[in-house]
Parts: C-alpha cells; structure tokens; sequence
C-alpha cells in the first residue's frame, strides 16, 4: 500500500493516511483517511505510533516512497503473507484457523459496526461506493428473533 502517514503535533488524537490511489479514486486524486484516538485498549493512533517507533528503529534509512506495512525483509506486505501469518497465529492460540481468511475482517467490521451505528457512516469508513458492505454484515438469530416479534407487536 502506497502512502503517506502524516501526525500533526497540535492533533493528538488524530492521525491521517493519505493513499495514493484507491479502487474508489477513479481519478486517481488520492484519499485521506482519518484515524481518530479511540482511549480503548486497542487504540488506532496509539497503534499506529507504536508501528511507527518500531519500523523507524528497524528500518533508520526508510524513505517515504518505501511500502508503509513492510515485512522484516522490508518488501511491501503482501495479502498471501499476512493471511499466512494471520491463520498460524490463530492456530497457535488454539482456534481453528480454516474459519478465517481475509475477508473475516470485513465481515467482522460491518456486523460490529452494523449494530452500533447508521449505514451510511459504515460504508463511509469502509470506504465503499457502494452499498455492498451489507453482504458482510451477520445477522445473529436473536437479531431476526427480535425484529419478527416486533412486527407482530
């Protein structure tokens, strides 16, 4: 992934990701992604200055140009490695790692966020130009439960 991360000083709580280029940027113009400090134990801005310390320790001549998520060969992250490296972590921690793939994110984030905020706002942080994010989004059985009783209520 090509971009540009940017911490503004007098911004504490935020950082930004311009990508250079996006499927959803047919002109190519560019995005900037907003990434805001959530407090929460898994923290975004947090997150990311520690993955900024540690590759800038790692990697002290990295150029601007160079991928942002890297490997320890300092090639650019591929999809095939990190969903490699993703099922051997879960398999080492017990679980059963042909349940996951990368789209397991996906689904993950729009059911959470399915449930907690509006529609239009999840198709704005997935980034999607589309309304396809709901084909990700898992209904529980309680969920169907509740809403078929409130429409015979």
């Amino acid at each position: 992934m090509q971009c540009e991360y940017r911490r503004y000083p007098f911004f504490k709580d935020k950082v930004t990701f311009h990508l250079k280029a996006s499927k959803i940027d047919p002109f190519r113009e560019g995005v900037d992604i907003h990434l805001f400090a959530s407090g929460a134990s898994v923290c975004p801005v947090l997150s990311l200055e520690r993955y900024m310390d540690y590759r800038t320790r790692k990697f002290k001549d990295s150029k601007s140009q160079d991928a942002f998520f890297v490997m320890e060969n300092r090639k650019a992250l591929t999809r095939n490695y990190f969903i490699s490296s993703l099922k051997n972590i879960l398999a080492v921690l017990g679980y059963n790692s042909d349940l996951y793939n990368g789209h397991s994110f996906r689904i993950g984030a729009s059911t959470t966020a399915g449930s907690k905020i509006e529609d239009h706002l999840i198709q704005t942080l997935g980034r999607w130009s589309s309304q396809c994010y709901t084909r990700y989004i898992r209904t529980s059985l309680s969920t169907i439960q509740q809403a078929q009783q409130a429409l015979v209520e």
